[in-house]
């Protein structure tokens, strides 16, 4: 399921509103590109509800905007149209993910937990992502809880190496955690989707919020 912000929008059904008593867990898989969301029932660790929050943005360059630049302007205007792009995305998933707490008002949220790599603007914007996160789960008194993907992939059982002893790469977990997902609750979900989710069962799986 695939969400736009204007699409997560609305008024409660009553069905809505009974949901609103039980108690919830979120987990996010945040990026600047997709953010994957699994919601579960916290006392029964049911998987209840996911998406992937896809904002649109404006694109890259057109030919008109390329046209008479040098090549030192056209890196410049590649590099700040990329950023534009990465603020409009991560803006509107902080709409979507405001809208998603306020309608299950989670007691709990796991988050993926950010590194830095080569992108520094990028590690920025996912650690404004976190804050986000961190500062409603302050303000409401929520558990929040950071786990680093060699913690929630050890907790569901993948391996950290393969048989050879070479180290996973990133894509091929990825695969891992479709098929992971797609085997457990027969969905066919994004990779985002899939994080999130194995993210999710993971707490659910260490017992990491039973106390929580």
């Amino acid at each position: 399921m695939n969400l736009t912000t204007d699409e997560i929008t609305g008024v409660y059904t009553m069905s809505e509103l009974m949901l609103l008593k039980a108690l919830y867990i979120v987990s996010i898989d945040g990026s600047t590109t997709k953010t994957g969301i699994a919601v579960y029932d916290k006392k029964t660790g049911e998987l209840v509800w996911h998406t992937v929050i896809a904002p649109k943005d404006k694109g890259g360059l057109t030919a008109k905007e390329k046209k008479g630049l040098t090549k030192q302007e056209l890196k410049k205007k590649q590099t700040e149209r990329r950023r534009q792009n990465m603020d409009m995305r991560i803006e509107e998933m902080i709409k979507a993910i405001n809208y998603i707490f306020e309608k299950y008002s989670p007691q709990t949220i796991v988050m993926e937990d950010t590194y830095a790599g080569k992108d520094m603007y990028a590690y920025k914007k996912l650690c404004q992502l976190q804050g986000l996160v961190l500062n409603y789960a302050i303000q409401n008194g929520v558990t929040f809880i950071l786990k680093f993907p060699s913690s929630w992939r050890k907790d569901i059982g993948f391996p950290a190496y393969k048989k050879n002893e070479k180290n996973i790469q990133r894509e091929e977990y990825k695969v891992m955690s479709r098929e992971y997902v797609k085997k457990k609750y027969g969905l066919d979900v994004s990779d985002d989707e899939a994080d999130a989710i194995c993210l999710g069962d993971s707490v659910i799986a260490s017992k990491t919020c039973v106390k929580c």
